[in-house]
């Protein structure tokens, strides 16, 4: 047998800035990488080399979704704008029956569009194992968040073993997997101390929605405001719910108290004291941001400036099509910088590439430049003249 040496292409990318993800920006710098996109160097400059392609614009890894929910694709376009987040929910419950072949077509499509632009991993919210298929054939790495709801004490031990099965199932798919509570207003201790036992004695990320609309904060003060007619409205017994003194994100902090890696995601009404006594519970937490969700249902964002002292553990995700026109992290990169110019760009690609990456599991081949890597290589253009930023204008390219 004669022995074959696999010889593979080495690409030179330069560009007006790389941004490597856990590092300063290098201006004029030049990425090497295999022709697999396996990262070979990272270099100041082109010095000595030969056939470097030079190319206008920044480079930087593939993109991270942190929060996304593929399930909800064929709602794309079916639920109102702007009119609040319990509004938003009623019809979600309502409409969400479609036919099997309608909802894989859409999750495909969207899986797609997602690679399209540059992003490598997702973190998704499954309620259901549908979407499990799609993504074990998937060129994007997903991580499965396994979504329970129960707000009933007495019902805990039946939908933890609910989500238990979701779990097994994901497994056996190749996806890596955590349990999850949906929200603070869907989710009884009883239930949540299961989930975090999971967390920590697996070392598993979990994640919940936070803070998206001021009723949480009515519900869990007073026992008052949309959410209890919304409950009712379902005849869903809430009697054995109490209101106490604790926001309903340090409540979750609290109960999440061993998991390595919480994650609050939205934190749209979110303030500092929320943020602190959080962190008095639990200082792992995470925070993500989808800005073009908080918009479409609340016509708000997070007040981003109060996060910018943990911009180690911020990540950036899209939702779903039922909450955002498209799932693009370069859009939601956009809208931030849009709404605080005072977070340079340097920054919000690190909340879009390692942080979700070191969150995720993933940061030993995802989320930066370091040799040996496969992180993905997006290439950002249509910068503004002269000052390297982006503009509404500014479009991803994966090239590898």
């Amino acid at each position: 047998m004669n022995n074959c040496t696999v010889l593979h292409q080495v690409k030179k990318f330069s560009s007006n800035f790389i941004f490597s993800g856990n590092s300063a920006p290098i201006a004029n710098g030049v990425l090497v990488t295999d022709d697999h996109g396996r990262v070979l160097d990272l270099l100041e400059n082109d010095d000595g080399l030969e056939d470097v392609l030079h190319i206008d614009g920044f480079l930087c890894p593939g993109f991270v979704n942190s929060h996304c929910h593929l399930e909800l694709s064929h709602l794309f376009g079916k639920l109102p704008k702007k009119q609040g987040l319990v509004n938003f929910l009623k019809p979600i419950i309502e409409i969400r029956g479609a036919s099997e072949e309608t909802v894989q077509s859409a999750m495909i499509e969207a899986d797609n569009a997602m690679l399209r632009e540059g992003i490598v991993a997702v973190g998704d919210i499954c309620n259901e194992p549908a979407s499990f298929n799609v993504k074990a054939k998937s060129d994007i790495r997903y991580y499965n968040f396994v979504e329970v709801i129960g707000t009933d004490p007495a019902g805990a031990e039946e939908r933890y073993n609910i989500g238990e099965k979701i779990y097994e199932q994901s497994s056996k798919f190749g996806l890596p997997c955590s349990i999850v509570p949906h929200a603070p207003y869907t989710i009884s201790p009883e239930l949540l101390a299961r989930i975090d036992s999971l967390s920590a004695n697996r070392d598993l990320p979990v994640c919940f929605h936070n803070q998206e609309s001021d009723d949480e904060r009515e519900l869990f003060e007073n026992r008052s405001g949309a959410f209890v007619d919304f409950y009712m409205e379902r005849g869903l017994d809430i009697g054995f719910f109490n209101p106490n003194s604790k926001s309903s994100l340090s409540w979750m902090a609290d109960n999440l108290s061993s998991s390595p890696r919480p994650m609050a995601v939205h934190n749209t009404y979110t303030t500092t004291n929320d943020i602190e006594m959080a962190l008095e519970h639990n200082p792992n937490m995470y925070w993500c941001f989808c800005p073009n969700a908080n918009l479409y249902i609340e016509n708000r964002t997070p007040d981003f400036h109060l996060f910018t002292d943990f911009d180690d553990r911020i990540t950036i995700g899209t939702d779903s099509l039922a909450s955002n026109t498209q799932l693009s992290i370069l859009d939601e990169i956009k809208t931030i910088a849009r709404i605080d110019s005072s977070i340079n760009l340097g920054t919000l690609i690190k909340w879009a590439t390692i942080n979700g990456a070191k969150y995720l599991g993933m940061s030993d081949d995802l989320g930066s430049f370091e040799v040996g890597s496969k992180p993905g290589v997006n290439l950002i253009s249509s910068l503004s003249g002269g000052t390297g930023q982006l503009t509404q204008e500014s479009k991803v390219k994966k090239l590898a």
